[in-house]
């Protein structure tokens, strides 16, 4: 939510996630954020690595996996889209993201795909 006065140079941005997803090593955090009903793409959200350090982020749903090597920013920080492969979305599967630094390693998994927003 944003709330911006009439000459757009006051503004206030607001987000609210009911269900989060996240989990935390020592001093690393790990944030998923689903995009859209059937989470097609995740926001990954990082923080608490040292400045600049390398990390591998891994995401396996079912029996596929991805990796890609990323650098956190000067504050220790890094945000990033990931998009869930488009076979198999007819149905719900779960999904691991995991990201492994010099100092910690974290992972969350969630559901995804078709009937994966329904909450019990």
């Amino acid at each position: 939510m944003a709330v911006v006065s009439s000459d757009g140079k006051i503004a206030g941005f607001a987000e609210a996630i009911p269900f989060p997803i996240e989990a935390s090593d020592k001093s690393c955090k790990l944030s998923v954020v689903r995009m859209g009903a059937s989470a097609e793409a995740v926001a990954v959200r990082l923080a608490g690595f040292a400045p600049n350090e390398r990390f591998t982020l891994t995401k396996l749903t079912n029996t596929e996996e991805a990796t890609i090597d990323e650098s956190a920013d000067n504050q220790g920080s890094w945000t990033g889209a990931v998009k869930l492969p488009s076979k198999g979305q007819g149905k719900a599967s779960i999904t691991v993201v995991s990201v492994t630094g010099h100092s910690c390693k974290v992972a969350v998994s969630f559901d995804w795909g078709a009937g994966s927003s329904h909450l019990m």
